[in-house]
């Protein structure tokens, strides 16, 4: 360089550094009002988290204690459709050994569904019961490349399931 032209070099690392500083405080600012939020609504935050914890804990003893009874893979999920009011237990069983002794079809398939549905609920602590429960018995057959699958779905209100284990002893 000559001496006549300018050095430019320390403007622009200024400018840069100017930029740099700036995002980083709109992030800690950012950082900041996000803490403020959280801490404000802490309690809040740890009741949806215990509610998810202890529906989370409650699908797993459901279907620990499906698959210990029934064998086979079992699926656990809860629905929400429109025309329903509440939420819907749903558990499907895929290839349980049970498929193979009854005609799923036909009534035997029916009791066999609702004596599922009322192990799903008797696994359940009592203040945590459905309004309806949904037993889908699943039979897939193939390879890899070829699957085959049938179901048979069966619905039941709270009310249809016969009484509670505990309620039965009294």
């Amino acid at each position: 360089m000559t001496q006549d032209s300018p050095d430019p070099g320390p403007r622009r690392r200024s400018l840069w550094l100017k930029i740099v500083g700036i995002g980083c405080g709109a992030v800690i600012v950012l950082a900041l009002i996000a803490a403020g939020l959280i801490a404000s609504n802490w309690p809040r935050l740890a009741g949806y988290y215990q509610q998810a914890k202890s529906a989370f804990s409650q699908m797993m003893n459901v279907q620990a204690a499906i698959q210990k009874k029934y064998g086979g893979e079992v699926r656990i999920m809860l629905k929400s459709e429109s025309g329903v009011q509440g939420s819907i237990l749903s558990v499907m069983l895929v290839n349980p050994p049970l498929m193979d002794r009854i005609d799923v079809g036909g009534p035997d398939g029916h009791a066999a569904a609702l004596e599922i549905a009322a192990t799903a609920r008797d696994a359940l602590p009592p203040d945590a019961g459905y309004g309806h429960y949904e037993v889908v018995f699943l039979r897939e057959r193939g390879t890899s490349a070829v699957n085959v699958s049938r179901n048979w779905t069966f619905r039941f209100a709270a009310s249809e399931l016969p009484p509670a284990k505990a309620e039965a002893g009294r």
